[in-house]
């Protein structure tokens, strides 16, 4: 049974998403707007570019700074990490040289993408491999869009606006502080409260997200090929980056120019695009996922070429907003997923926002000169091949990203010789000298998909003995945790079979 789609961690990992989206988003409207001041039109897209492609160096570097700070030390490193982000701000609003600001902008947007890469990896964490992960990432992308365009429309002054999107600074570390303290060892939650069960994690506080728990949505699933997945899944959202790149790119020009202000009430769109995109990303159990993606692409694609032969530019910008929100909740939430299945987490939670950041970076120039240029024939050429590209990639996305479920994969398996596993486990179980009660209990685990107090009624003993038999199979095959056990005995049978 599914679990509860609100509880107290899902609410805080949404004011989270949102923060960051608030942050984010903000400070780069910000940059532009010191930046238009001090430089051209065309070299204002340019640094904006720039400073994005800094925040990859900030996603990236995540997981090592994770690992290797010290905790004593996680309070200094708050500390420092603020006093950067306020520095940063100083130089870009009070510096008249451009390289300083662009400088500031740089290291500004590193501690961003650090505080991103946190971000994302803490929401995964708190709620687990649960449904529901679109409406998550949509309600917070939509709020922070909100909270954003109220800050540029009821605050004009740069200053001001600068202060608000610190003060969000300091809220999301500590929310991100606040849910690392309540998840206390369980991800997965059922309504807000802990699931029975959860006890594995490692020496780092880490849980690891492949547990067998109730009301987890992973228990008893793995994907069908989680590399080849991560591949085309990169590639997709590089090869979406681009076309949105190249709006984007037409966008920031005509706002840089003052033809718009991009920040202005067509903005809430994009949150009305955000808010649906988690929703139909949910619908169906996520089977829809990439057709809806790959319909918003043929939007994006139409909204250039309608853009290219002189259309009304706010119809462009309108389109624009309304498929740029639903890639920003489709790299989101497929790379939140599919970090459970890989086994670097903390890199792949907010990798998609690194591989947008890197891939608009990367064909910025190439972008922005064609924009220039002016030839609509080429420009017609070069979305068309992007559009097709971006169709075959979803597709070997989609057909490497399915989800095995164990039910499915034990059914198969007694059609093709219940007696087997029957024998594996004898073999196992004389092999490591368990009792005939461990051996029941381990065939449970290894079968049912409940926690303990449901694993606990289903073979008629307490709780309290359930977790000593647990504990004495640990200590009889040199394993650490449940999950630990379970893993061994499927590699312990695959040797069994190359012996045999």
């Amino acid at each position: 049974m599914r679990e509860k789609f609100w509880s107290g961690n899902r609410i805080r990992s949404i004011l989270l998403l949102a923060l960051f989206s608030l942050v984010f988003l903000g400070t780069e409207y910000v940059f532009v707007d010191v930046a238009a001041v001090q430089a051209d039109a065309e070299r204002t897209v340019l640094f904006q570019n720039y400073v994005l492609g800094s925040s990859v160096a900030g996603f990236l570097l995540f997981p090592l700074a994770d690992r290797l700070i010290p905790e004593r030390f996680h309070r200094a490193e708050r500390i420092v990490f603020f006093l950067i982000c306020m520095g940063s701000f100083l130089i870009i609003l009070r510096n008249q040289n451009y390289q300083a600001m662009l400088t500031a902008g740089c290291i500004l947007f590193v501690m961003l993408g650090l505080l991103g890469s946190r971000v994302y990896y803490v929401t995964a964490t708190a709620l687990g491999n649960t449904y529901g992960f679109g409406r998550t990432a949509g309600m917070g992308y939509a709020l922070g869009i909100m909270l954003q365009f109220v800050n540029n429309m009821l605050i004009r002054h740069n200053d001001i606006q600068a202060a608000v999107l610190l003060a969000a600074i300091m809220i999301s570390v500590f929310l991100t502080i606040k849910i690392q303290f309540m998840r206390d060892g369980n991800i997965c939650t059922d309504g807000g409260r802990p699931v029975n069960g959860n006890l594995e994690d490692n020496d780092t506080g880490e849980v690891r997200i492949r547990q067998r728990s109730a009301g987890c949505r992973n228990a008893g699933m793995h994907m069908k090929h989680p590399v080849p997945a991560a591949f085309f899944l990169i590639i997709s959202v590089a090869l979406m980056t681009c076309i949105f790149s190249t709006l984007d790119n037409e966008v920031t020009l005509v706002h840089a120019v003052g033809g718009v202000n991009i920040g202005s009430w067509p903005r809430l769109l994009l949150m009305l695009s955000g808010l649906c995109a988690g929703f139909l990303f949910d619908w169906k159990n996520d089977q829809t996922r990439e057709v809806i993606m790959y319909c918003v692409m043929l939007l994006s694609t139409i909204c250039i070429l309608l853009v290219q032969s002189g259309g009304p530019f706010l119809i462009g910008l309108i389109i624009f907003y309304l498929t740029a929100g639903f890639f920003a909740v489709y790299f989101a939430v497929s790379f939140l997923e599919l970090s459970f299945y890989m086994k670097e987490q903390r890199l792949f939670a907010g990798l998609g926002r690194a591989v947008n950041n890197f891939s608009a970076v990367c064909t910025s120039a190439v972008s922005l000169s064609l924009v220039k240029s002016g030839n609509s024939l080429l420009i017609y050429s070069v979305t068309i091949v992007l559009f097709v590209l971006v169709g075959i990639s979803l597709y070997l996305y989609a057909v490497n990203s399915n989800i095995i479920y164990a039910g499915d994969a034990a059914e198969n398996s007694e059609k093709e010789g219940a007696s087997d596993n029957s024998d594996k486990m004898r073999h196992f179980a004389e092999a490591f000298g368990l009792t005939e009660r461990e051996t029941e209990v381990m065939e449970a685990l290894l079968t049912s998909d409940e926690g303990i107090q449901g694993l606990a009624e289903k073979i008629y003993i307490s709780r309290a003995m359930l977790y000593r038999h647990i504990a004495s199979l640990n200590e009889k095959t040199g394993t650490q945790n449940r999950i630990g056990l379970i893993q061994f005995y499927y590699t312990w049978n695959e040797k069994c079979n190359i012996l045999q």
